[in-house]
């Protein structure tokens, strides 16, 4: 289920969060405030050219705060296959907090098992379980 209280809290602070650390890694990442709001969060690339990745950000409200990501897997929705089999494309999350996240890559998430999870928005979603070994920390 939407709910549009979290969306309207941490949808942009999330995908800005994103994008900052985007960039001070080098990336170029393009405007995407006219994409449609069912397709991904971000494009971004190496050059302006040449923008070829993808990602989905959230903020995960059961990750308060600190490094340490408080689960041993990361569910990644499955209805985004459509995005995740194009390949270059990251899951982006980060704590409440915004100081730490952690991403994975389409490579690893296409090797995980897929798994229904019941969560405090949905019920018997399909979803990847990647495990945390297969996520990189992002440090804000």
């Amino acid at each position: 289920m939407f709910d549009q209280v979290d969306f309207d809290k941490y949808d942009k602070i999330g995908k800005l969060t994103a994008i900052k650390w985007l960039t001070s890694v080098g990336f170029i990442v393009i405007d995407n405030s006219q994409r449609d709001k069912y397709d991904v969060d971000i494009l971004f690339g190496l050059t302006k050219d040449q923008l070829i990745w993808s990602a989905d950000v959230e903020v995960r409200k059961n990750w308060k705060s600190g490094n340490q990501f408080p689960y041993s897997t990361v569910h990644v929705l499955y209805r985004k296959k459509k995005f995740i089999s194009r390949g270059r494309y990251l899951n982006i999350s980060f704590n409440q907090e915004l100081t730490y996240g952690i991403y994975c890559d389409s490579d690893n998430i296409l090797q995980c098992p897929v798994v229904e999870v019941t969560t405090y928005r949905s019920e018997n979603e399909l979803m990847y379980d990647v495990p945390i070994e297969k996520c990189s920390l992002i440090v804000i």
